[in-house]
């Protein structure tokens, strides 16, 4: 009884310190999402100009960030914007604001498409102040895990609840923008 008590108590603590995975792309060991397709029997211009409706849409909504188009290449490009805010809840409640930017991509050429989200960054404002780093360094992807040999405090603990909120989030994102990207080219 006292170890399922135990365990019962600990089960926060170990559901909030499961981390996203996010896929790295193997050459530079940054976050990158990518999908490739076959369209048989669709001609570049109609995969290109599939894509762009879907860039002209995103861009009238405001979450994407000065489209660059190359036609002849069949290729799109953007930043995308998305943000999110908390509430750090400490002695007093601090907001805290994350603003991630990411690099959308579209290749249209030969019956294929591939689709790759990269270059990940992420802007943070805490009260007035705010700073800027790439994903892998606020996640801290590249570094050696430390281990642990106490359980962290409160502050750490919702620390890491909103990391892996964030992490949470910008992982269903960069998905659900994939997702809808496929959509709009298979139509």
């Amino acid at each position: 009884m006292k170890n399922l008590l135990t365990l019962v108590l600990l089960l926060p603590i170990i559901v909030s310190a499961q981390k996203v995975v996010f896929p790295t792309d193997s050459v530079t060991n940054l976050v990158s999402y990518s999908f490739t397709a076959q369209v048989p029997e669709t001609a570049q211009n109609i995969l290109f100009n599939r894509a762009k409706n879907w860039f002209d849409q995103e861009n009238k909504s405001g979450q994407l960030l000065s489209v660059q188009e190359r036609e002849e290449a069949g290729l799109l490009s953007s930043k995308k914007n998305l943000i999110r805010k908390y509430s750090y809840n400490t002695t007093d409640t601090i907001p805290i604001a994350y603003q991630i930017e990411f690099t959308v991509r579209l290749i249209a050429q030969n019956n294929i498409y591939k689709i790759i989200l990269t270059d990940y960054s992420t802007k943070t404002t805490i009260l007035d102040i705010t700073s800027v780093a790439p994903i892998e360094e606020v996640f801290s992807l590249n570094r050696q895990k430390k281990t642990r040999s106490t359980l962290p405090n409160k502050d750490e603990q919702e620390t890491l609840r909103i990391r892996n909120d964030l992490a949470k989030f910008v992982d269903e994102s960069s998905k659900d923008c994939i997702s809808k990207l496929k959509t709009a080219m298979a139509q």
